[in-house]
């Protein structure tokens, strides 16, 4: 993503722990934003945040 940057910004990403949402998630924490993991379950969630570090 060379002209593509979202430093400085806050990506809220619904259903971010896996599958799409993940993806996505982790393209915007890609092009420089920090993300913000929201799901139903907390223990999703948390699974979610491991799987990205």
């Amino acid at each position: 993503m060379v002209n593509f940057s979202l430093e400085g910004k806050v990506a809220l990403v619904t259903g971010a722990s896996y599958g799409i949402g993940f993806a996505i998630a982790s393209a915007f924490a890609q092009a420089g934003a920090k993300i913000v993991f929201n799901d139903i379950k907390q223990e999703l969630v948390d699974k979610g945040i491991a799987a990205y570090k």
